[in-house]
């Protein structure tokens, strides 16, 4: 029975981490960097389960590589977990190939959770599980929200997080932080832009105006 969960560090606020705390499961966070989870750490977190976002992890943007991949699976395989794979935006690329899901690797390892609300709706809310065979009954009755378009820039050393966000809202742009979304291990200052319900021109004037407020600082 799974009773500590792994979360990417830093992760989504609005979907696993709160789903797993209302569970009553035990949250662990293992810090992300540009290849993606720390593999080499999950040993050490004892947890029996891991959510994933390998193929664009929310909200770096960073690609969980090919010896990160191999390294869960191994510690999958030795540990007994679940690696729990959330393709939350599928085949939605315009900045790099799409890559291949983790769970054709281990699918007797690895839940796989996708969705095409990106490519053609986001109200549509269509998504899908692919998982071992055992879980597929306790996982009937489970739903994973998930919708919604951002981007997410990080800010020079000597550029503090709070204050930015802070002096954008005082000038009417609302922008959030990725601070927030960190478990328990702390990284560097960034920003997370939303842009899935701003029409164009919208977004160049708030670009403008948080250009004038950096400037400002």
């Amino acid at each position: 029975m799974t009773t500590r969960l792994a979360l990417e560090d830093p992760s989504s606020g609005d979907d696993a981490l709160p789903a797993a705390r209302a569970a009553g499961l035990e949250v662990t966070g293992v810090p992300v960097d540009r290849d993606g989870i720390r593999a080499d750490l999950l040993a050490a977190s004892g947890a029996d389960a891991v959510v994933l976002t390998p193929s664009h992890q929310w909200p770096t943007g960073s690609v969980l590589s090919a010896e990160r991949r191999a390294a869960v699976l191994r510690w999958a395989a030795a540990s007994g977990a679940v690696v729990i794979e959330d393709d939350y935006d599928s085949e939605y690329r315009y900045d790099r190939t799409p890559v291949g899901a983790l769970q054709g690797m281990a699918p007797d390892r690895v839940v796989y959770a996708g969705s095409a609300s990106k490519t053609l709706a986001p109200g549509l809310r269509l998504g899908w599980f692919v998982m071992p065979g055992h879980l597929a009954e306790p996982m009937a009755e489970a739903k994973i929200a998930s919708a919604g378009l951002h981007l997410v820039t990080w800010l020079p050393q000597g550029l503090d997080e709070a204050t930015v966000v802070d002096a954008a809202g005082g000038a009417g742009v609302g922008i959030e932080g990725v601070t927030p979304y960190r478990i328990s291990h702390p990284g560097p200052g960034g920003l997370i832009f939303g842009y899935a319900t701003v029409n164009d021109q919208a977004i160049a004037e708030g670009v403008d105006i948080l250009a004038g407020v950096i400037a400002g600082l």
